[in-house]
């Protein structure tokens, strides 16, 4: 079995950067770590990579429980999520994709043990015990696969050990936390069997309050944390060539997640209210601070993962076999108010919205090495099925709002039309009624519009993925002081989309859409056009509100199956030398991809002939970089510098328009920038401190067809990144060890929007945490203090606007401060 060795030292907590450097001088003080960025281990400064290595225990002081937490502590990478867990994603040097539609893959691949998640969501839960993380920026594809365009975060968890050790954690925290784990591993006398059992249990109120108004919804929080994951291994090595680790995992989470809080009011509030009989609907005038959602319908969501791998190493010799195996399972169940306030408009139950993965993965890969050559060749299959569940409803609001919303725009614009009332604004409007009896067609008036209950009944989209590749990576050791490092990736991808439909019909559409008996077959609109003709140009623009695209009925039968295939080349070259005893440089380029897909959401361009395929193009970037890593100060100071420029062709955009997804190519974009990490040990005894920065500016092309995006800093891309820690370790009263950690983030503005409103800037902000250590000299017991975001800052994570609600928009938010106590006994 591959086994990991730490040196020790006094800053053996401390995070570790590379950017490839020679071995350090004895008198360093400084400790390096072995790492797997190559997939074969390698000292984290001979890696010519630009990646952040996080050890166990810098890991345990940073309170690092999920891939979310990292961001503390590594610079340059964001992690957001929006409108369920199921809907987080990662961006590494402002690269990323909004994953509210699981039709798009992910720009940052992670990796947990060797098996890759096939959607950021997937990997985005508690990870248990974590031996190391490992950041690699940049793309890396020809190692890693596809979906690595960004970078990737590569997690490896504690193995099997064949001594007896046992331990448990109790968590208690404001917001009613409360967390318990514990840990029990052991192995045979003989060591060739091993295992370790892992589990942990969570519950905590919610992050936000909840008004509901007159409901159904009863629940007055959201962002509850509810959730149980158990992880077993099994460790066999019948003699020193083979090793064989097999792993099972399991995790269940039932929360209610997630709710926005109204950033910005329009004046479409006026309307909310009178339909609320009064009440308040949404937050008039927006005081986001407040942490107050305003949502009637449940946004509870059930999520469970499980999964099996085999990883299989054998010394041939000449070279390691290594085989991993594994199936991972994951579906979520997801409720949501769509139109967030408490005026019953438009809602998704959570027994028919939500989505599931099945995957299947294989890696074979052959290592070894000779005088001057590491070298490695393998191949890599999946096989995913994808289901996504849509299933949006009205309620009983729906209708009289669409009035509303409508008789505003009319009579906003000036029209004047007899026998209309010019103040269309109570609850019980009936616009298009009064509409078509102006126009003389009283008869063809369809009532009701909009049942409560209508809309899309059960929208099904099922999709299958079928990926194969070979690869190698090989580094040429050309004297003592240089190497070059060279690699190729062929894949290929199949993907095929089949779609079913149901739509529950509303008159309000079918009116303009369909034919009508009582005109000779003719649509309503059609109508209008002959027998109101001072009507008709007003129908252009009132019948995409009657008929947006989940009420739209002629989806049932549009051409919604789609097939595409992709083929992709990859590689990368890397030249290294040690330009001294303590500092290497050097340069390299890579490009990869990230594959192509479906749009899994109602597109209307299907239904007027402009478009018969939904599917979007690959997601390609060159990357060019150069870097130096040095050790400096006799061994106290490492400090490592890459400077890199990104050319990315066809960046993938998903954007909320309010009541639809659009997945986009955007043509161009680039991402250029400067990365620093350094470790320093300044002299004084217990005291390491780490920080890092970037200066990033990702933005996209001038020359590209949206054009409210030419030339602009990326979503959710800030130019400034700030990490910095700081640890003192001590004695106190000679008797109790103590450990004193604080860090702090900094990142300059961004824009929280896709479509980058100026409204949805989020301004610069920093989070500081700390956490204090305290445990009796030769104890195995300790407690510790922590807390989280501890200065209360208020920040967004992501901006969109309201639906239907023209002028507002609404946000997902960062966690407010927390703060509790953890004790701890390890045996």
């Amino acid at each position: 079995m591959k086994k990991f060795h730490w040196l020790k030292g006094p800053s053996a907590a401390a995070i570790a950067v590379a950017i490839a450097a020679p071995a350090l001088p004895a008198a360093a003080q400084v400790d390096i770590i072995t790492v797997t960025a190559q997939k074969r281990e390698e000292n984290i400064q001979d890696v010519p990579i630009s990646v952040t290595a996080l050890s166990e225990e810098q890991l345990d002081r940073s309170g690092v429980a999920d891939i979310k937490d990292l961001i503390s502590i590594t610079p340059g990478l964001m992690v957001t999520s929006t409108s369920s867990e199921a809907s987080t994603t990662a961006r590494i040097r402002g690269i990323g994709t909004v994953g509210d539609n699981p039709g798009l893959e992910s720009s940052v691949g992670v990796v947990i043990d060797g098996v890759y998640r096939s959607r950021n969501s997937i990997a985005f839960s508690d990870l248990g015990e974590i031996e190391r993380v490992e950041v690699l920026r940049g793309p890396q594809g020809t190692v890693f696969g596809k979906n690595t365009s960004a970078g990737v975060i590569n997690v490896i968890t504690k193995a099997p050990d064949y001594e007896f050790g046992a331990g448990a954690e109790v968590t208690l925290g404001n917001l009613g936390l409360q967390r318990y784990q514990g840990y029990v591993t052991g192995g045979n006398e003989a060591q060739t069997a091993a295992f370790r059992l892992f589990g942990v249990i969570q519950e905590r109120d919610g992050l936000m309050d909840v008004e509901t108004g007159n409901g159904p919804r009863t629940l007055e929080e959201s962002y509850t944390s509810d959730y149980s994951s158990l992880r077993g291994q099994l460790l066999f090595e019948p003699n020193d060539a083979l090793s064989i680790r097999l792993i099972g995992d399991w995790t269940e989470r039932t929360e209610d997640c997630c709710t926005g809080v109204q950033v910005e009011t329009g004046p479409t509030a006026a309307f909310l209210l009178a339909l609320n009989g009064g009440q308040p609907a949404v937050m008039n005038p927006a005081d986001p601070e407040e942490r107050l959602a305003y949502s009637n319908r449940s946004t509870a969501q059930d999520i469970t993962d499980q999964g099996l791998s085999a990883e299989i190493d054998w010394d041939l010799g000449y070279g390691t076999l290594t085989s991993v195996t594994a199936w991972r399972d994951w579906n979520s169940d997801v409720a949501q108010d769509v139109d967030f306030t408490t005026v019953d408009i438009a809602y998704r139950n959570q027994d028919d919205n939500g989505a599931s993965f099945e995957v299947f993965t294989q890696e074979l890969r052959l290592a070894g090495s000779t005088d001057n050559l590491d070298w490695m060749v393998g191949g890599f299959y999946s096989d995913e099925d994808l289901e996504r569940r849509d299933a949006l409803r009205t309620g009983p609001a729906y209708g009289p709002y669409l009035n509303l919303l409508v008789s505003a725009n009319v009579l906003g614009s000036g029209t004047q039309i007899p026998g209309i009332l010019t103040n269309s604004t109570g609850p019980t409007s009936t616009f298009l009624g009064d509409l078509i009896a102006a126009g003389g067609l009283s008869a063809l008036y369809p009532a009701p519009l909009y049942p409560t209950g209508a809309g899309m009944n059960g929208d099904v989209y099922n999709q299958t993925a079928e990926s194969f590749a070979l690869f190698t990576n090989n580094t040429w050791h050309i004297n003592d002081t240089s190497r070059l490092t060279f690699g190729l990736r062929y894949t290929q991808e199949d993907k095929e989309l089949v779609s079913d439909f149901d739509t529950i019909s509303t008159n309000g559409c079918e009116f303009f859409t369909q034919p009508q008996a009582a005109l000779g077959g003719a649509t309503g609109a059609q109508a209008f056009a002959s027998g109101a003709p001072a009507l008709a140009p007003l129908f252009p623009s009132i019948q995409p509100f009657y008929c947006l695209n989940w009420t739209d009925d002629r989806y049932d039968d549009a051409p919604y199956d789609f097939e595409r295939s992709d083929e992709e080349i990859s590689g990368t070259v890397k030249f290294s030398k040690d330009l001294s005893d303590n500092v290497t440089g050097y340069v390299s380029y890579a490009n990869s991809f990230k594959a192509g897909g479906f749009n899994l959401d109602r597109d209307p361009l299907v239904l007027d002939g402009t478009n018969d395929d939904t599917s979007f193009r690959p997601e390609k970037i060159n990357s060019y970089e150069a870097g130096l890593k040095s050790v400096l100060a006799e061994g106290t100071l490492v400090a490592n510098l890459a400077a890199f420029h990104q050319d990315i062709e066809d960046f993938q955009l998903n954007s909320f328009l309010g009541t639809r997804f659009v997945v986009e190519n955007v043509a161009e974009a680039t991402a250029t920038g400067v990365e620093l990490d350094f470790l320093w040990d300044p002299g004084i005894e217990g005291l390491s401190i780490t920080g890092g920065g970037a200066y990033i500016k990702a933005e996209y092309g001038e020359d590209i067809d949206q054009a409210v995006l030419a030339g602009e800093q990326m979503t959710l891309s800030p130019e400034f990144y700030g990490n910095l820690g700081v640890t003192y370790e001590t004695v106190l009263a000679e008797t109790l060890n103590a450990i004193f950690h604080v860090e702090g983030r900094y990142v300059s503005d961004y824009n929280t929007g896709s479509d980058l409103d100026a409204a949805k800037y989020q301004e610069g902000f920093g989070i500081v945490n700390g956490r204090i250590v305290l445990s009796p000299m030769d104890s195995p017991f300790s407690v510790e203090l922590w807390g989280k975001n501890l200065f209360d800052e208020y920040y967004t994570q992501v901006g969109f606007d309201a639906p239907l609600q023209t002028g507002s928009w609404n946000a997902f938010l960062g966690a407010q401060r927390t703060y509790g106590v953890t004790l701890k006994a390890d045996f």
